[in-house]
């Protein structure tokens, strides 16, 4: 009895303290093949408020981190999760000069792992012919 008394209690003290969910982290980047400078947009899926990017203007050439997109519910850290709109301007924001807009996972390249443990994703922007 004293056996089957040890076990309940050591079952009810996982129980209760639950098991903390997982949490991820993935890194945006843009790369810049195109000889325009561009300038980002994005847009949150919770709200759909623009997203505060660590960068938005993108020089010819340059690779850029543009966010860090943290997942604490177990789901995925892909840029469908993190944003409902994502446009890409060539040198100023006008819808003639609108070069991509979506959010499909597909078009972001998976990099691998970061030394700090965030998951890698970049979107190359190449040169369109006009």
């Amino acid at each position: 009895m004293k056996k089957a008394s040890i076990v309940l209690l050591v079952i009810f003290t996982f129980s209760c303290k639950g098991i903390p969910e997982p949490i991820t982290y993935g890194d945006y980047f843009v790369t810049n093949n195109t000889m325009d400078h561009l300038i980002i947009q994005a847009q949150e899926t919770w709200t759909n408020n623009f997203v505060p990017l660590l960068n938005n203007k993108i020089d010819p050439g340059n690779k850029t981190h543009i966010y860090t997109f943290v997942e604490g519910s177990g789901g995925h850290v892909k840029p469908s999760n993190a944003f409902s709109g994502f446009s890409v301007y060539a040198n100023s924001v006008a819808t003639e000069n609108l070069i991509y807009t979506g959010v499909l996972n597909e078009d972001w390249i998976y990099e691998g792992i970061s030394n700090e443990g965030h998951l890698i994703y970049n979107l190359t922007i190449e040169q369109l012919m006009k």
